[in-house]
């Protein structure tokens, strides 16, 4: 049974900082589209601290297998939930001060409203013209027509855009400066909620994805109890049981934050 502790060292390095630096930012994978593996380390630092739902500290020796074990208990009785089992992993909600990157973006994007009429999101297409022409569009349709319209943007990372490893941008700065995984999946978030669809129904996933040793950031849509994934990297939409790669280390939408743990296997 793997022991996990950290240094004095490393929880002054991680403690106050780690959160806000989680996700997409290092280096690009293969399809120059993901994120960097340095990451996986530190996710998986704040995801014990999240079992624990207190920040780490000097001598503190956490028992991941257990730690999970009673993340599933309390994750019971949510099968009615499309993402209660999302990526086969079990979540439970965490405070949303945990993750001060994501309630920044909505604060910033309260300030910096995109989805105005006459404001040209790419091209010569406003958000008039958007809305146009996914009116009508329900469920997959919708979602397909979103995920391919702002992956048309270019992939561009975090260190070259603001010169710092992680950042999430609020959607007026995806449209100056384009972004990385998790930029693409708050846009799109975004625009979804503009057009009617649930936060509930909505959540951006921070994932590891095995395939590449890389984290990486994506949009589950729950349509009719199964999650579908809008992934930057591709503009096909799967289900989340067709990915088997990702593995979800926590979630947001607009009211709520959940940490992941892997099921118990059937």
């Amino acid at each position: 049974m793997p022991v996990v502790s950290w240094s004095q060292e490393q929880v002054s390095r991680h403690q106050t900082g780690a959160v806000r630096h989680l996700v997409c930012g290092a280096q690009g994978g293969a399809s120059g589209r993901t994120a960097g593996p340095g990451l996986l380390r530190l996710l998986s630092i704040i995801v014990l601290a999240l079992v624990l739902g207190i920040p780490p500290v000097p001598g503190l020796q956490v028992c991941a297998a257990q730690a999970a074990a009673r993340q599933e208990k309390a994750a019971q009785g949510k099968a009615g939930d499309g993402f209660a089992r999302v990526f086969r992993t079990v979540s439970l909600r965490r405070p949303m001060k945990l993750f001060p990157f994501w309630t920044s973006v909505l604060a910033r994007d309260k300030q910096n409203p995109v989805f105005l009429e006459d404001k040209i999101l790419r091209g010569r297409k406003t958000w008039k013209d958007l809305k146009s022409e996914v009116a009508g569009k329900e469920g997959l349709e919708l979602a397909r027509a979103v995920n391919r319209f702002w992956n048309a943007f270019p992939y561009i990372e975090d260190i070259r855009n603001w010169k710092r490893q992680d950042y999430w941008a609020a959607p007026y700065e995806f449209l100056k400066k384009s972004g990385d995984c998790e930029d693409y999946a708050i846009v799109k978030y975004l625009t979804l909620r503009q057009l009617g669809v649930p936060a509930s129904d909505m959540r951006i996933l921070v994932v590891n994805d095995t395939f590449r040793g890389l984290a990486h950031a994506v949009l589950g849509v729950n349509m009719g109890g199964t999650v579908y994934i809008l992934d930057n990297v591709s503009n096909a939409i799967l289900s989340h049981d067709k990915l088997g790669q990702y593995r979800p280390q926590f979630s947001v939408n607009e009211d709520n934050a959940w940490m992941h743990v892997r099921g118990k296997k059937k």
